[in-house]
Order: C-alpha cells, then structure tokens, then sequence
C-alpha cells in the first residue's frame, strides 16, 4: 500500500511537471550566424581571392563564390550563445549615421578576444572586424578577420593569422579578397 502511495504522488508530479524545451531563439548579443546565413545565398559578382603564405602567393579570379567555405572563420566568432552570457563587455557608440556595436572578453580562455560591428543608419552590417586565439599545449594560434560589406554583399574580406604547431615553426597566412566585377 506503502509503494501504491509513492506511485500515485509521482505521477501526480508528474504529470504536473511541463518539459522546458531550450529556446534557441534567445539573443545575448548580436546573431552573427543569422546575418552570416543571408550572405551566403547571395549570388553574382567576380572576386580576386589572393593568398599569402611564408613562401608562396596564389592569385585567382573567382565567378562563383562558396561563401559558406570563405566566410568560415567568421561563422568561428559567434558569441551568442548562452554559453557566452555575460563573459563578453558590450559597448555602442554612434558616429554620425554609424552604429559601432563591440564586444571585449572578459575572459582571456575565451577563444574570440574582440568582435566589433559597424551598422549603417538602416542597421544593417557594414563591416565586421574580430581577433581570435587559441592556445594550448600543442597549438597556438591567432586571427584578424576584417569584413566589408555594402547593401548586405561582400564587398571585400581579409583574414590574417599566425599558427605554431609545437616543435615546428610558426607560419604566418593572410587571405584577401575583394569584389572586382559584377556579372553582366
């Protein structure tokens, strides 16, 4: 009768407990990945991508940008996600027609150090600066990631970085590439 009791309160519990689902919807700072999400549809236009390493420089004119595969280590400085809450320092300022939105760590373990954003007077992202980091035992390294954009197109992005793998030298890389023609 003992156990009979116990059954019928939990399930009276039970069936009053209403499962939280986790709101993925929730803003703690700017969503990168949505905007970063619109980029990628978008269609048109001839890039010169140049690439720099220690040795070598590579040159090429591209028609048909994959910027899912271009744009990937800006998709790496998403902070809004509610394991970030509170561990980045948000600051706004307007210049003139210029919304300057930016994001500092407070946490030197975290990977993305800086994330700045620059809207223009309809709110929309105009350039989108970030530095990353990474250091552990094995591996260091560091990202300047610089994004241009008008009217919701790239116009231009460079990427600038150092890494060192241990027992090897560090390796210096930059990525540049920039809008040169419209498809006609």
């Amino acid at each position: 009768m003992k156990n009979f009791l116990y059954g019928a309160i939990f399930l009276l519990f039970s069936a009053c407990y209403k499962s939280q689902e986790p709101n993925n919807n929730v803003s703690y700072y700017y969503d990168l990945t949505a905007f970063l999400q619109k980029l990628y549809a978008q269609k048109g236009g001839f890039y010169l991508k140049t690439t720099f390493t220690e040795n070598q420089k590579q040159q090429k004119k591209i028609e048909n940008i994959r910027w899912e595969k271009e744009l990937a280590f800006f998709e790496q400085t998403n902070i809004n996600k509610s394991a970030f809450k509170d561990l980045y320092d948000e600051r706004r300022e307007q210049k003139g027609d210029t919304l300057i939105l930016q994001y500092q760590a407070k946490n030197s373990d975290l990977k993305v150090k800086f994330l700045e954003i620059k809207f223009d007077k309809n709110q929309t992202p105009i350039q989108i600066k970030a530095f990353l980091q990474t250091e552990n035992y094995l591996y260091a390294s560091e990202k300047e990631l610089n994004l241009y954009l008008k009217d919701e197109k790239v116009l231009r992005y460079s990427i600038k970085g150092k890494q060192k793998m241990i027992f090897a030298e560090a390796e210096n890389f930059e990525i540049y590439a920039e809008k040169v023609g419209d498809k006609s």
